[in-house]
Order: C-alpha cells, then sequence, then structure tokens
C-alpha cells in the first residue's frame, strides 16, 4: 500500500460527489436533482434534466435495469418517476456551444455512434455520421418500437449532426478524428458513446490520440413497464427522496465516527501516514489505521475495501519499521503462547475430517473443545485433531512474515493428515484460512451440530442470536446456529445487526476508550440475553454485564442457567485453559507454578483492562524477589518494583504472603528504564 493507491481509492470514494443511485447509474443521471423538481412540481425541469443525461430517453426508459433503485435507503421508485417525466411534454433543449474548427466522423456505432455524435456536436464539434443502413441507430430498430425511436431521434434534426446514410467514411483525411465503435445496444452502448466523446474532446483540444474507457458490448433486454404515476402520486413518491449523501462506511463505523473522519478525511490522513516525509510531516493517521477492527462491517457502494486498506497500511508500517511495538505485543505473545510446546498438538493421524477449533474456543472454556470432538468422533467416525492459532494476529499486526510462516506450519501438518476436509468453529479463523491455506476446504462446525443431540434443554427461555462480524456472508452458518438453538427449546427474538465486539483487529491495545465504546455498543445492541458462536464476543460481553452463551455451551451443560452466569476468563486464565485443554488429550500435565498470588476482584478486571497476564505479574514480582531490584514503603512490608517484558515496563506493588504474593496493584508504561550512572558523570 502506497500513498498514491490511497490517493485512487479517494477518487473512487463517491461522498461529496454523485450520490449512491448516481455512483449506480451507467448514465450518471442526477437523481436528487430530478427528485427536488418533482417536489417543487416543476414536471418539464425534471424531464429536461433526465434528457439532459440520457440524450435519448425513450430508449433509456425502455432498456435501463434500474440498477439505482438497489441502492436507495428510501427504497425510490425510481424509474417509474423518470417514466412519468417523460409521460408530460417536453421543453426545449439548451443550445449548442459555439463552433469549433475541428470535425470528427462517426461510422456506426449503433447507441454508442448517436451518443457520441450527438454529444460532440452539442459541444460544438462539427460531426458527420455514417450509417450504413437506411437510418442512423443499427440494431436498435430491431428491438424496440418504431415511434419510440423516432421520438428519441428527432433530437438529431435539431442537431448540427450531418447524416449520411447508406454510405461508409470515404474520406477520413477530411477529419480530425474518425470514430467507429462497436455497436452496443444496451444501456452500456449510449455509456460508452458519451465516456468515448469525452475522451475524444480531450483529445481534440490536446491535439493527442483519445484513449477509451469502454465497457464490453451487451445484449439489449427490454424491461417491463414500471408502475404508472399520476401527478399526486409522483409528488408523494418523490418526497421520500432525503436527498442523501452516501455515508454507508461512516454510519456503520465506530472507529471513523469516534476520530471525527469523513473518509475523505480519512484518505488525507493515511496518505499523508504512508507518504510521511521525514522532518516535514508526520505519521498522522497512525493511531488511526491500527484502530480500525478489521470487521469488514463498513459497507461501500462505490467498492472500496476500508478493510484491505487498513491491512496493507499496516503492512507497509510494519515492513519500514515504524510501527509501535505495544500496539501488537500482547496479541503476538498470545499467538505464540498458542503455538508454544504447551498448548500446540495434532492428533488423530490421517482422517478424512480435521476438526481446527482455532486459540480462542478453548481458551475461553475447553470443554467447548473437547464436547465437540466426541460428537464429531460420533458422527463421522475418524477425525483428527489440531489445536492451534490461524495466524490472524499477524495479519491484524501486518506482519506478512509470520503470518505466512503459521501458514506453512499448519498446512504441513494438514498434509501429514492425509489433507482432510476441516471443520472450523471461529468464523475468524475460517477466513483466514480460506485466504491463507486456499487448498483447505473448510466446513462450519455449527453445520454439522444442527442436528446433533445436546445436553440442554431451555424450554421457556428467549434469547437473541448475535451474530459475529465475520459470519457476515455465512447464511447457512447463521441457519444451523438458530437451528441449534430453537430445537434446545429457546424462544428466539429478532437478532441485532451484525456487529464488532470489538476484539479485532488488535485495536483494544491502541485506543482503549473507542474499544469501550464498540463494546459497550455491541453487548447490548439487543435487551435480550445473547446466544453467539464466537468465543471472543461471548467472554467479551460477559465482561461487561450482559447475559450470553456460546452455542456450544448447549452440548456442555443440563442448563444454560449456568452457563449465562459463567464470568468472562482473565488473559491468565485463557493461556491456563489452553494448557488444561492439551492435557486432557496427552494425559501429560500442563506445565504448573505452585506459586501463589492473590488478586482483588477490582484489580483483576484492571489487569484484564491494560492487557496484563497473571503470569506476567508472578514474573516481575518474582525477578524482583530474585534480583534485589525493588524498593519498600518505609515501615511497611509492601515493595514496589518493575520489569522490562518485550516492548512494555510492568511496575508492581506487592506483599510476600504464606505460600506467594499478595498484589497491591499494577501498571505499565512503554519507557525502558536504564539504570547505572551517565558517561561523564562521577
Amino acid at each position: 500500500m502506497r500513498a498514491t493507491d490511497i490517493a485512487a481509492l479517494r477518487q473512487q470514494c463517491t461522498r461529496g460527489g454523485p450520490l449512491p443511485c448516481a455512483a449506480a447509474c451507467p448514465l450518471n443521471v442526477d437523481v436528487r436533482a430530478i427528485m427536488e423538481k418533482l417536489k417543487q412540481g416543476d414536471i418539464q425541469k425534471a424531464r429536461l434534466l433526465y434528457e439532459r443525461a440520457v440524450l435519448f430517453p425513450h430508449i433509456t426508459a425502455a432498456l435501463c435495469p434500474a440498477p439505482c433503485e438497489a441502492f436507495c435507503p428510501s427504497a425510490l421508485k425510481i424509474r417509474a418517476l423518470e417514466s412519468f417525466c417523460l409521460s408530460m411534454p417536453a421543453g426545449e433543449r439548451v443550445g449548442r456551444m459555439p463552433a469549433r474548427n475541428k470535425k470528427v466522423a462517426v461510422v456506426d456505432g449503433g447507441l454508442s455512434g448517436l451518443a457520441c455524435a450527438l454529444r460532440l456536436s452539442e459541444h460544438g464539434w462539427g460531426v458527420e455520421l455514417f450509417s450504413s443502413g437506411e437510418r442512423p441507430g443499427g440494431k436498435i430498430w430491431e428491438i424496440l418500437p418504431k415511434e419510440l425511436i423516432l421520438a428519441d431521434l428527432a433530437v438529431l434534426d435539431k442537431s448540427k449532426v450531418v447524416i449520411h446514410n447508406n454510405a461508409g467514411c470515404q474520406n477520413p483525411e477530411d477529419f480530425d478524428y474518425v470514430y467507429s465503435p462497436d455497436e452496443d445496444v444496451s444501456i452500456g452502448g449510449i455509456r460508452n458513446g458519451l465516456r468515448d466523446a469525452e475522451a475524444i474532446e480531450k483529445a481534440l483540444k490536446l491535439g493527442s490520440q483519445p484513449t477509451f474507457d469502454s465497457t464490453a458490448a451487451n445484449s439489449a433486454q427490454i424491461m417491463p413497464p414500471p408502475q404508472v404515476f399520476d401527478l399526486a402520486e409522483a409528488a408523494a413518491e418523490a418526497r421520500k427522496c432525503g436527498g442523501c449523501e452516501c455515508n454507508d462506511c461512516n454510519r456503520d463505523c465506530t472507529m471513523m465516527q469516534y476520530f471525527g473522519r469523513t473518509p475523505e478525511k480519512l484518505f488525507v490522513d493515511v496518505a499523508g501516514t504512508l507518504g510521511v516525509v521525514k522532518a516535514v510531516s508526520k505519521r498522522i493517521a497512525q493511531r488511526q489505521i491500527f484502530s480500525c477492527n478489521m470487521c469488514g462491517l463498513c459497507d461501500c457502494p462505490a467498492g472500496i475495501d476500508f478493510k484491505k486498506m487498513f491491512a496493507d497500511s499496516r503492512q507497509a508500517i510494519f515492513e519500514t519499521g515504524r510501527m509501535p511495538p505495544a500496539y501488537h505485543q500482547f496479541w503476538m505473545q498470545d499467538m505464540e503462547h498458542a503455538m508454544s510446546e504447551s498448548t500446540f498438538l495434532a492428533i488423530g493421524g490421517q482422517a478424512d475430517y480435521m476438526f481446527f477449533p482455532g486459540c480462542q474456543l478453548g481458551a475461553s472454556r475447553p470443554e467447548y473443545v473437547t464436547h465437540a470432538y466426541e460428537i464429531l468422533k460420533k458422527e463421522l467416525g475418524a477425525v483428527s485433531l489440531l489445536l492451534a492459532c490461524c495466524g490472524v494476529p499477524a495479519y491484524w499486526a501486518g506482519n506478512a512474515q509470520e503470518e505466512q510462516a503459521v501458514a506453512a506450519r499448519l498446512s504441513e501438518v494438514w498434509r501429514s493428515m492425509g489433507c482432510p476436509k476441516v471443520i472450523t468453529a471461529c468464523p475468524s479463523c475460517g477466513k483466514q484460512l480460506a485466504k491463507m491455506c486456499s487448498e483447505w476446504e473448510c466446513v462450519s462446525l455449527y453445520e454439522i451440530l444442527a442436528d446433533s443431540p445436546f445436553a440442554a434443554h431451555a424450554q421457556g427461555m428467549q434469547a437473541a442470536v448475535f451474530d459475529p462480524c465475520a459470519a457476515k456472508e455465512l447464511q447457512r452458518v447463521k441457519e444451523s446456529v438458530r437451528k441449534i438453538a430453537q430445537r434446545s427449546g429457546f424462544s428466539l427474538k429478532p437478532s441485532p445487526k451484525e456487529s464488532c465486539c470489538g476484539n479485532g483487529g488488535h485495536m483494544r491495545a491502541v485506543t482503549p476508550e473507542l474499544f469501550n465504546q464498540i463494546a459497550e455498543n455491541s453487548a447490548f445492541s439487543s435487551t435480550e440475553d445473547a446466544i453467539t458462536y464466537c468465543a471472543n464476543c461471548r467472554d467479551i460481553f460477559a465482561s461487561r454485564g450482559k447475559r450470553a452463551i456460546h452455542i456450544l455451551d448447549l452440548f456442555c451443560e443440563g442448563s444454560p442457567e449456568n452457563a449465562f452466569c459463567r464470568p468472562a476468563p482473565s488473559w491468565g486464565e485463557r493461556r491456563r485453559n489452553r494448557e488444561l485443554l492439551k492435557a486432557s488429550f496427552t494425559n501429560m500435565p500442563p506445565p504448573s507454578d505452585d506459586t501463589k498470588l492473590l488478586v482483588s476482584q477490582a484489580l483483576m478486571a484492571k489487569l484484564h483492562n491494560e492487557l496484563l497476564t497473571e503470569q506476567e505479574i508472578l514474573k516481575t514480582i518474582q525477578n524482583c524477589e530474585v534480583s534485589g531490584t525493588k524498593l519498600t514503603y518505609a515501615g511497611s512490608d509492601i515493595y514496589i518494583g518493575h520489569m522490562r517484558l518485550g516492548a512494555i515496563t510492568i511496575w508492581v506493588e506487592y506483599r510476600v504472603v504464606d505460600g506467594g504474593y499478595e498484589l497491591l496493584n499494577a501498571y505499565f508504561h512503554r519507557m525502558d528504564i536504564t539504570e547505572g550512572v551517565p558517561d561523564g558523570v562521577k
């Protein structure tokens, strides 16, 4: 990703330019302006605006599939309103521009040739149209009614276009340019002719050859007649138009709202950050780039992929060595733990199926994995198991090399197991594996479990299914989860719109206030108890006091109420759960440290918010005790000390108790403390 790439995206953005409806329109009709005239009752002016944009309004109305209507938030019947305008008397079109001293020959081309000839003539260029048939227009006469075509081509009689029927261009040297387009009898033909006219005009002014941006020719499809409006009905329909401007991404993106950025401003900031000139400019959008949670929910009608833009920007920043390590240290260490000897596991040998639960499912609750695995073996027979991380933390960190290394390790295990079909439990894992391990054939665990027996009985209980952001396009998975919930006895209430719980993209370490806002909004997007199928969603909701269960709780608990009451595990407990999960399959004891660490509930919440694990705290305290680098408050048994761990320095206040330590406070900063006497100081 380069600053020039961002500039291209900025050009693609329609905000501040054409509206969503106009952007979807092949002919860039200004729908909002037409609606305003209809609201005012100025039908003639509305018709004139339409005619200027499309040139041949009756032909356009007959062939246009109205793609604009799909992008109208008010569900306006735009095609019907345009047809209503044509039912009213026509006004006079604006006259021709002053004549210019260059000539263009247009040879056939059907609608493309007609549109190009008329537009160039309107702009003052000399135009001669050569038609190989008895009349201009080509095959359009074979498709549409004669009277409809004549109504539109009458405009040529009022133009300065010189028409030669049954003729070819015999003397091309008499013209400054000869335009001979492919015939296109669809709306695309008019679009190509208008675009090509613009290119020809630019070339004539510069004395160069035109560069065309035409699309391939299409066959015509006559559309069924639209709804017929009378004057009052047309005005009422037009009043539904709110004159909207495209705001889809900003409306759906809490990050843009938090930083007060429109997409245009965001493009400028990101380009400035990627193209930073040392001592001249700053990396102004670095925090914004790393605050995107990579959920992909910011739909853009212009096709801009913000998620990809931020992912590529992160990779560019990482590759230049300018990424603050603290932004991703916690998550990369968590991935390292999931791929370590204490948690990584591949068992079952060669089989038709391999269960890949991901690293967060077992971290949330080991029984999710063990119970699901037992069911899979009963349902499918031989099923192998791979406990590992999918590598998405490296993707979110912009570390492509580490992401590829994880994918290579996973693929090596997969091949050793006979290239089985992969069963995924985490929607994010499914997307990451599809990207990095494209040869894998994956299926969702919940599609397999949809008809499996389960332990829970939820008769009389009601809840709403919360769909995680990664499941946006997974319709079969959504249906399977709902089927499981209903079979258990739940009465399902309407689900809130997909949203992100805040875990994605590592933005929690970058902008914790934004994370809290996103997590709170998602957790309480519905007043109903939540059923989800993302372990991170479940635990983040539970940590905020939201009653939430994972769909796999229904296979582990006799009563869902017990699962609703289960608190979210701490960071240390999550890593311990992974170790216990592996131990349950290997019958080998997990790594252990019998040292006791007493932490109050309030302080544990603080550690969780600051992404500090109990293991890191204990390691810091033990370092202080062993090295003796600690201070004490006079007359007390309280010690204070610090230790550098990666990109952060952890400080602890503690006291020694029987069998371990009592933690009184802990925090971290990014400064590195160097000790000793500086050079030159006595």
